[in-house]
């Protein structure tokens, strides 16, 4: 197809990256001053969005997703909301459809990506803490030292 037959996107896609504390989620919050945010806080680091000013702050839905080693939930969390259907995610454990929270009638807050409005900016904090929770979800039967065979053919 040659450019000239392509349509312009009306969405963007942007990875922030760079080394660790040289401000990347504070760049991404910075953007709270022109547009909602939905913000999947993936490693307990929204410390950050609490420096934003009250009306900032407003208009970030923060969703914390708990991962860890143990318990890597966001890589599960994480598939089902990218799928562009709407999901609901418990506040307690960041699971998708948590049977323990409905159970329990525990607060839940509900996503669905396909219908984010053009004033709405999508936050993944962070990518290297979704790899760790993918990581750690194919190896959560494996002893500690266990190490991945990355094959790379021709």
């Amino acid at each position: 197809m040659k450019l000239t037959d392509k349509a312009p996107s009306s969405t963007h896609r942007v990875l922030i990256f760079g080394a660790p504390k040289s401000g990347k989620t504070q760049l991404a919050a910075s953007l709270a001053s022109q547009y909602n945010l939905i913000w999947f806080d993936l490693e307990n680091g929204y410390g950050t969005l609490l420096k934003l000013p009250k009306d900032q702050q407003e208009r970030i839905d923060l969703i914390s997703i708990p991962d860890s080693k143990t318990f890597p939930i966001a890589i599960e969390t994480m598939l089902k909301v990218v799928t562009g259907k709407e999901v609901s995610i418990c506040e307690i454990h960041g699971k998708v459809s948590c049977p323990i929270c409905a159970k329990e009638g525990g607060q839940t807050t509900k996503v669905n990506l396909s219908e984010v409005s053009q004033d709405t900016v999508v936050v993944i904090d962070s990518l290297t803490q979704l790899t760790n929770s993918a990581i750690a979800f194919i190896t959560k039967n494996q002893p500690e030292d266990y190490k991945m065979l990355i094959v790379t053919g021709k």
